[in-house]
Order: structure tokens, then C-alpha cells, then sequence
């Protein structure tokens, strides 16, 4: 269950930076095969349950159906802005403590941080482990945030 959580977690990300303006510095997939190209853009906002029932009507090996945990974990998913580009990280407590990759905050020491509800915050980068590509990012804020759901 856990793994099907931390999968959904980097889809989450990679989908709402797409959504927010892409990613930087990452190539254009090329796809594998004949699939017609989809005819729906993508939206800048929340993500409506029924358009995820429709891309995932299956449910994961947990049995939880992905729309409910995509649902779920939107609120805790960050876009982040820093001096090397765009990424995104989640929160995982209700101080603002944002964990992302370490490549998206390389060389900041602060950094713009945009909520899925579209609230924006400066964030303190206050970890970075070069060998695990990790780092932390303390949103400076006093209001309470929503940590992502990770696993028992």
C-alpha cells in the first residue's frame, strides 16, 4: 500500500507541474506507440474526480481507486520556483515542511512556493542530501498546511 501511495505521489508532482507550465530542462517524451494524441488540454487548476475515474478506472493493488488518492493528495502537492527553474514537492506536515528534490532547490537558500489552490509563500531551503537527491523546504508562513498521506 505504501508503494502504491509513494508511485501516485511522483505522478501527482509530475502531473501538476505539467499542469502549472511544464518542467524545466526535461525532453519531450516520445511515445512507443500509434496512440491518437489526446484532444483535451491540460487545466492550470483542480483536477474534476470524474476526468480521474475516466484516465484511471482501475483500481491500484491496495484496492484504493486511484481518483480517491489523487483527490486526496492534491492539497499537499507544491509547485516550486527557484533560481534553476520549476519543480514540485508535497507537504508532509502541517507546519509547511516540503520535501522535493534536491536538483529543484540546488544553490537556493530561498525559494517560491505555489499551492495548489494557487497561494503563493517564500520557503527556507533548510536540508539538502546530495547523495539521495533529497531536500526540505520550510514554507514561511504561520497558517497550517495539508501533509500528504503517505502510508501506517
Amino acid at each position: 500500500m505504501i508503494a502504491d501511495g509513494l508511485a501516485l505521489v511522483a505522478l501527482l508532482t509530475l502531473a501538476v507541474g505539467c499542469a502549472s507550465g511544464g518542467v524545466d530542462n526535461v525532453d519531450t517524451p516520445v511515445p512507443l506507440t500509434d496512440t491518437p494524441a489526446p484532444t483535451s488540454t491540460p487545466v492550470a487548476g483542480p483536477v474534476a474526480r470524474s476526468d480521474l475515474v475516466t484516465v484511471f478506472g482501475e483500481p491500484l493493488a491496495s484496492g484504493l481507486e486511484v481518483a480517491d488518492v489523487v483527490e486526496n493528495a492534491l492539497p499537499s502537492v507544491v509547485q516550486i520556483m527557484s533560481s534553476l527553474g520549476t519543480g514540485t514537492g508535497f507537504i508532509i506536515n502541517e507546519d509547511g515542511l516540503v520535501v522535493t528534490n534536491r536538483h529543484v532547490v540546488e544553490g537556493d537558500t530561498r525559494v517560491n512556493l505555489r499551492l495548489v489552490n494557487g497561494d503563493e509563500h517564500e520557503g527556507s531551503v533548510t536540508f539538502q542530501a546530495t547523495d539521495l537527491d533529497l531536500a526540505y523546504v520550510q514554507i514561511n508562513s504561520t497558517d497550517t498546511f495539508t501533509p500528504i498521506a503517505i502510508g501506517d
